[in-house]
């Protein structure tokens, strides 16, 4: 080619803006405009912009090349294209490819060709990452032989609707599902959330805290899915006589995630539902794998006594192993305590935590 060709290639600028601003989002309500900025000492005439767009991504009632016409020195002109973006798109920066061509004062032809990377919120792959199962609400303690009610929300705080999920309860032994206990979500839009109720019962058994998996899953991804755990405690043989339980009512690890190889203060919060004083509380926490260690300090503590009616928080300062996997993960809370009386009880509970890399 000729060396004032390729001085004037050098001399185009392609820049480009979104709508939304901060990435494309599945539907059609996307646009990406290009602006070409001729900086060098030649006008092109009859200026054409194309683009070429990967798989999920494509035209909204759009052509694929815009004649831009004439360009002159020092000169701008912008071209918009409207994207549709597929609701089966994973979450990813996509490449997006725009060649530019046109003519010099010689009729010679200019090209040029840039990538773009446009960040996508699709509601595949990793959308799920601003959905949350929360305003959990279930009762504290159950009568063997006893109908409870388990009612939640799954909240979508993303900015794109996510879809295809399947939300299911999951009870340990000892709880039965008495009532639907998975749904088929189509869609639940950015911002919004959905309510579920769930009836289940307890069996007759040795007195003791049953943990209750809820997990949201992507249909359209595997291995995509959201846990939360939460649990009921299960009293004697339903002859109406209540155990003294105590139960995690709360815990914060100071954000929505926790990052492989940090370190973390995790602050949990036990409450005595009884009407009585527990004492000679020891508290032991495990996560199984190792994905979460002491900083400092042994995975149990003491508390001396917790009043009626009463709550006690405590802060562990635990470490994330660097090679941890991306995922909730559960830890093991084992509880040993002490009526007014010296009645020894025991009790479990499982929290989760999300870990990312």
């Amino acid at each position: 080619s000729r060396s004032g060709t390729a001085e004037l290639l050098a001399y185009v600028e392609i820049n480009h803006q979104l709508s939304p601003s901060d990435g494309f989002v599945p539907g059609n309500e996307n646009t990406v405009t290009f602006e070409v900025f001729n900086k060098g000492n030649v006008d092109i005439r009859e200026a054409a912009l194309s683009i070429t767009l990967p798989e999920g991504l494509s035209l909204y009632n759009d052509s694929m090349m815009k004649d831009m016409g004439y360009i002159g020195t020092a000169s701008r002109k912008k071209v918009s294209f409207s994207i549709y973006v597929s609701d089966k798109t994973e979450s990813k920066n996509a490449s997006i490819e725009v060649k530019f061509s046109g003519l010099d004062f010689e009729n010679t032809e200019l090209s040029t060709t840039k990538s773009f990377f446009i960040p996508v919120s699709g509601t595949g792959g990793g959308s799920l990452q601003k959905v949350a199962i929360e305003a959990i609400n279930a009762p504290a303690q159950v009568e063997a032989n006893k109908d409870f009610t388990l009612s939640f929300n799954v909240k979508n705080s993303g900015t794109a609707a996510v879809s295809d999920l399947l939300i299911s309860v999951e009870p340990e032994e000892g709880l039965l599902n008495k009532s639907q206990a998975v749904f088929s979500e189509k869609s639940i839009g950015a911002g919004q959330s959905k309510n579920y109720t769930v009836t289940l019962f307890a069996k007759a058994g040795d007195s003791r805290n049953i943990p209750i998996k809820m997990k949201v899953e992507s249909q359209g991804s595997s291995g995509q899915n959201v846990i939360q755990y939460t649990g009921v405690y299960v009293g004697g043989d339903g002859s109406g006589v209540k155990t003294p339980q105590l139960m995690v009512s709360n815990y914060n690890f100071g954000g929505e995630f926790v990052e492989a190889g940090s370190g973390f203060g995790l602050y949990l919060t036990l409450f005595n539902t009884s009407p009585k004083k527990l004492s000679n509380i020891k508290v032991k926490l495990d996560s199984g794998d190792g994905t979460f260690t002491p900083l400092g300090s042994s995975n149990s503590f003491y508390v001396d006594e917790i009043p009626a009616k009463s709550t006690y928080t405590k802060k562990i300062d635990l470490s994330v192993k660097p090679m941890a996997e991306q995922k909730t993960t559960p830890i093991n809370v084992s509880m040993s305590y002490e009526d007014g009386s010296a009645n020894g009880y025991t009790a479990e509970e499982v929290i989760a935590i999300p870990v990312m890399q």
